[in-house]
């Protein structure tokens, strides 16, 4: 997931404290309650350390299991990460009873995540979700080993809430 939509309001914050602006307040509980209403239950969260990045996540998390709020992974490395680090950091995870990750972080690594695993030019707008089904334990997650699904894009979920 791309973090939502964030503030240029304050000109005097750095980069990595923007917070969510009102778009993004919308928008980030209401992608977060369409992974509820598919039925997507999330077992792990890891969110870059950037306000936008985390807050998104917090409020994701708040709308699928709040319990996933407290177990929350902050991952300094997807500030503005190329696709390897989110990669290095799935095939890092070593519990087979976790399904279902969610990375929430940045443009363009994000972008070029779907592309390096799918092979597909996909636009990943502020709080879009992009979904892959892995066939094959997180540490071995190659290309090959996971099917693109879907990108969730709020445009295009939302219109349906409203």
């Amino acid at each position: 997931m791309r973090h939502a939509k964030s503030s240029w309001a304050d000109r005097q914050q750095t980069d990595h404290e923007r917070p969510l602006n009102k778009r993004g307040l919308r928008d980030a509980p209401q992608m977060g309650q369409f992974l509820v209403q598919h039925k997507i239950t999330i077992d792990r969260l890891v969110a870059s350390t950037a306000a936008r990045a985390k807050t998104t996540a917090q409020i994701v998390a708040a709308a699928n299991d709040n319990a996933l709020v407290d177990q929350l992974v902050l991952n300094e490395d997807f500030y503005l990460a190329p696709p390897r680090v989110y990669l290095e950091h799935l095939r890092g995870i070593d519990d087979s009873s976790i399904q279902t990750v969610m990375v929430v972080g940045h443009n363009p690594g994000l972008e070029n995540l779907v592309y390096h695993l799918s092979g597909r030019h996909e636009t990943m707008p502020t709080a879009a979700i992009a979904c892959f089904e892995v066939a094959s334990l997180w540490r071995d997650l190659t290309p090959v080993s996971c099917q693109f699904n879907d990108v969730w894009r709020p445009k295009e979920v939302l219109q349906h809430y409203r």
